[in-house]
């Protein structure tokens, strides 16, 4: 092993990611140029893998079925990723890399699974990143960062050799144990597949013209001749759409989050084509569980009570996955859009008062109960029903302010956080919940047919589960939408001439294959593909000739892509807290704390002036700007108006 190769990685890594200069973003990310081009390995791998590419591509002139880049891959990306690894990274990969899985899906895809063994690595020079990301990098796990950084800078490499559009990313990152074997590894997933450049392009295009849309100044004509390109999207669509390549490409999609979900043990990255998939059959003619029933497990021979499962384990995921779309659909870029999210969630759960976050608005009810039981065992002023109708009142008074800076201002007094920072979290804590509760309910079905004790050829765990739930997805898309033309699809759905013609169809088709690029909810996709070719923006203005500077409100910042991104391909934070614990710990213990500060401060509770005084205090300590100051206390009169609502 070369220490020296493998510390001067990491610290470039490091370095990075203190600058917060990291970005999923590969044409904005500094750590994918960091080999040296001109060094004697460099040239090595470089030369390697180009005599290879050469003599397949000879091979293949010569063949009447040619074959691919994922053939090539599959007989030796193994080989270039430890070769790479040992001579870039300084690893020794016959100790530390496993090569569990690959599997070839077809023509256009590759999946191989690795297991890197952390322990066999330099315990003094890699864990050490490990332990110190935890706490410098808000939790984001440093390894996965770190895979990240050797796959992307590969995939460059590849790329610039091997002549056909393909990409190379990894998609799943998990820190596992043995416990029989007493070490620790990280099973991730690497996969090769279609450059969908060309879909992409026309789905920029659509998104560019809503954008340029909704922004002042822009001439009639520049949106005209944006609108052609919208228009070619639902061409490409209409020309892509087909019955028999759907079927297989459907099939190859769904393995995808299969082996995805099944990798991280986790469901997340599949809720939002989830939700995607039966809010559209919401709109059919059609039940969504009798096209299960009787279109899908009637094929089975399980006794009924292991379909019944089945069935409960899918209505489980259709009403979770439609709470978590509705609350990701609401995270938009802008501090306004963030301010709402923070609103919509707060309503949600402190709407209906304590009754409702002991009964059946959370996953784990008890889990609440018993955190806020220790809560006021602890504390003199506890969080009682009356606490949480205040809590609640508070919050209400955000949606007052209208004016961003001003928002930021108590928020991060109250709260000691950004907005978006916290809703960051709330997504993590909220999935975090949401996948425990799922993993509790397959369990619990598995102990029941256990006692029941009928022979069973599998057991009803995650792996059998989520392969019945990609394929009960897969059937609901075929029965409604798959036809010889999408036009007779349109006959499945209420509205066959409004919402669903035939190339609104073929589009939603289409659709579905951005999911595996980007895994979260598609009303998100319009503002992160405008966020993430902000740079193309303005000189897409100065070739229409037009002279705005458009506001960086409308755009997602390099960390929030970042959250995107970590958010569904890699494991949880091992600090991160379950739903029930941060709505106490992060959500209403601030707040709470607040209004008896503010409280215990009033010699008249009722004293409007002496509230607006107190406020004025608590809002304006350490800002010395008299502006802002004048702002603050302005909306403090408000508030003191609002005081009166607190108990």
């Amino acid at each position: 092993m070369n220490k020296k190769e493998l510390q001067n990685a990491l610290s470039q890594l490091e370095n990075v990611l203190q600058k917060d200069m990291f970005n999923f973003n590969t044409k904005k990310n500094p750590l994918v140029h960091f080999i040296d081009k001109d060094s004697k390995a460099f040239r090595e791998i470089h030369n390697r893998i180009e005599s290879r590419w050469k003599r397949f591509q000879k091979k293949n002139s010569e063949r009447i079925l040619k074959k691919t880049y994922t053939t090539f891959l599959n007989n030796n990306f193994n080989e270039f990723f430890l070769y790479y690894l040992n001579q870039f990274f300084g690893l020794n990969t016959e100790q530390i890399l496993k090569l569990k899985a690959k599997e070839k899906v077809s023509s256009r895809e590759l999946l191989l699974e690795y297991n890197l063994f952390i322990k066999k690595i330099d315990v003094n020079n890699l864990q050490k990143y490990f332990k110190n990301s935890e706490d410098a990098q808000k939790g984001y796990i440093f390894h996965s960062y770190f895979l990240f950084f050797v796959v992307v800078s590969l995939s460059e490499l590849l790329k610039e050799i091997i002549d056909e559009k393909f990409e190379l990313t990894l998609e799943g990152a998990k820190l596992k144990e043995d416990l029989k074997k007493k070490t620790k590894y990280i099973d991730f997933l690497i996969i090769v597949k279609e450059n969908r450049e060309t879909f992409h392009g026309h789905y920029y295009k659509m998104a560019l013209y809503f954008f340029f849309r909704q922004i002042k100044g822009i001439p009639k004509e520049t949106l005209l001749k944006l609108e052609e390109g919208k228009n070619e999207l639902f061409n490409f669509a209409l020309e892509k759409y087909s019955l028999h390549k759907t079927r297989k490409r459907l099939v190859d999609l769904l393995y995808y989050f299969y082996k995805k979900c099944t990798l991280l043990k986790n469901i997340s990255p599949m809720l939002d084509l989830i939700n995607f998939v039966n809010s559209r059959v919401e709109d059919s003619k059609f039940s969504k569980l009798d096209i299960i029933k009787n279109e899908y497990l009637s094929n089975f021979d399980y006794p009924n009570g292991i379909k019944g499962k089945l069935e409960k384990v899918f209505t489980y995921l259709d009403q979770k996955s439609s709470t978590s779309s509705t609350f990701l659909a609401n995270n938009l870029p802008s501090a306004v859009n963030q301010a709402n999210l923070f609103l919509l969630y707060n309503k949600f759960y402190l709407g209906s008062g304590l009754e409702g976050l002991e009964a059946s608005l959370l996953f784990f009810p008890s889990r609440f109960k018993k955190k806020l039981n220790n809560y006021n065992s602890n504390h003199e002023n506890p969080i009682n029903s009356n606490a949480i109708i205040d809590i609640n009142n508070i919050s209400n008074f955000f949606s007052l302010v209208s004016e961003k800076d001003q928002f930021n201002i108590l928020f991060q007094k109250i709260f000691n956080k950004q907005v978006v920072d916290f809703n960051y979290d709330f997504f993590n804590s909220f999935l975090k919940s949401l996948n425990e509760k799922f993993l509790q309910l397959i369990s619990g079905e598995e102990i029941i047919l256990s006692e029941d004790g009928s022979e069973r050829k599998e057991k009803f765990d995650f792996s059998f589960t989520m392969n019945h739930i990609c394929r009960m997805i897969y059937v609901l898309i075929d029965k409604l939408f798959l036809k010889e033309d999408p036009s007779e699809a349109s006959d499945n759905f209420i509205d066959p001439f409004g919402r669903y013609v035939g190339k609104n169809i073929a589009l939603r088709i289409l659709e579905l294959e951005l999911f595996q690029d980007m895994n979260f909810s598609d009303d998100l996709w319009p503002d992160f593909l405008i966020s993430w070719n902000r740079n193309k923006i303005n000189k897409k203005l100065k070739d229409f000739d037009v002279d705005i500077n458009i506001s960086e409100k409308h755009f997602y910042t390099n960390e929030q892509i970042n959250q995107l991104f970590i958010t569904y391909n890699f494991d949880f934070p091992s600090k991160q807290l379950c739903l029930e614990e941060w709505l106490i710990e992060d959500l209403i213990e601030p707040i709470h704390n607040f209004i008896i500060k503010i409280q215990t401060s009033l010699e008249d509770p009722r004293n409007k002036i002496e509230i607006y005084e107190q406020l004025g205090e608590y809002f304006t300590e350490g800002i010395s700007d008299e502006d802002k100051i004048a702002h603050i206390k302005r909306l403090c009169q408000k508030f003191a108006n609002f005081w009166n609502l607190i108990d």
